[in-house]
């Protein structure tokens, strides 16, 4: 989901993001405000660099401890460990599990 999720922010393609990589409830959330996907897409075009930077982070770091994964029922949740050091504007990314895929849920 990370490396795909990449993908989309370099290629700027954000119906596929929406579409495939987004969870059904966080799709629900959007659909459901008057202007919800433009907001969706003003985020991923307005923070798009610092979240590529976060994400990277995340990959790269998670076989050396620097990321924390924590799963409660259909949830997991990756975080910075609290040793980790860096300027990163986003530190958690939230995932549900949707029947044997990962969807991407949140970024804070």
């Amino acid at each position: 989901v990370l490396t795909q999720t990449l993908v989309c922010l370099r290629d700027r393609d954000w119906d596929l993001l929406y579409d495939q990589i987004l969870s059904g409830a966080a799709r629900d959330y959007f659909d459901s405000r008057e202007a919800g996907k433009a907001e969706f897409i003003a985020f991923f075009e307005t923070h798009r660099n610092d979240l590529a930077k976060s994400i990277q982070k995340m990959i790269q770091g998670k076989p050396f401890g620097d990321v924390m994964m924590k799963e409660e029922g259909r949830t997991i949740r990756m975080s910075f460990s609290p040793r980790m050091v860096g300027n990163f504007k986003f530190r958690n990314i939230t995932f549900y599990r949707e029947g044997e895929y990962l969807k991407l849920h949140s970024i804070e």
